[in-house]
Formats: structure tokens, sequence, C-alpha cells
């Protein structure tokens, strides 16, 4: 099996104050978090899965090591200036993609 160049970040976050849904909310609020990530060369998708119990985890997929690491400070930017307040990292993980499955 030949290894996938695309990139995958996988973060989780134990939110400190407010609901999924609010912050789901401020993610795709206009000029926030999913613009930031639509506008940047080799950005594949963003998901979010609520893992219960206040937690969630983010997995982010770029075309190439090169593409998820240059945005890599505007997205520190965001959540240092959004998240301080309601979510917590408690574990990331960034590796490349083994397996895609589509329908």
């Amino acid at each position: 099996m030949e290894e996938s160049s695309r990139k995958v970040h996988i973060t989780t976050f134990r939110l400190s104050s407010g609901t999924v849904a609010e912050l789901v909310d401020l993610i795709i609020r206009p000029g926030n978090l999913a613009d930031i990530l639509r506008a940047a060369d080799g950005f594949c998708s963003y998901d979010i899965v609520d893992i219960g119990d206040g937690r969630i985890t983010s997995m982010s997929v770029w075309t190439s090591p090169v593409a998820a690491e240059a945005v890599r400070t505007p997205v520190a930017h965001w959540m240092r200036d959004n998240l301080v307040d309601r979510a917590e990292m408690t574990d990331m993980a960034i590796g490349p993609l083994a397996l895609h499955v589509e329908p």
C-alpha cells in the first residue's frame, strides 16, 4: 500500500464553558476558523466530533505536510483569541492519512 501524502491533524479539547453547538456556531461564523481553513492552500476537510463528557475531537486533512504547516500560525492565533475561555487542548496527533473510504 502506498502511503498517502495527505497530512491529518487530530486534536481533542475539553470544553470549559459553553456547548459544542455554541463552539460550532463560533467556528462557522463569517471570518472565523472555517473561513481561515477554506482560504488555505491544500485544505481538504475539517470535522468536529462530539465525543461526550464535554469533549470534542477535531480533524483537519491537508494535501501535504507543507500545506498543513503553512496554516499553523493563523489557526494558532485564532485558537488563542477565541478558545482561551472556552476549551482546553488535551491531546494532539499528527500523521499521514493511512486510509480514506468514500461511498
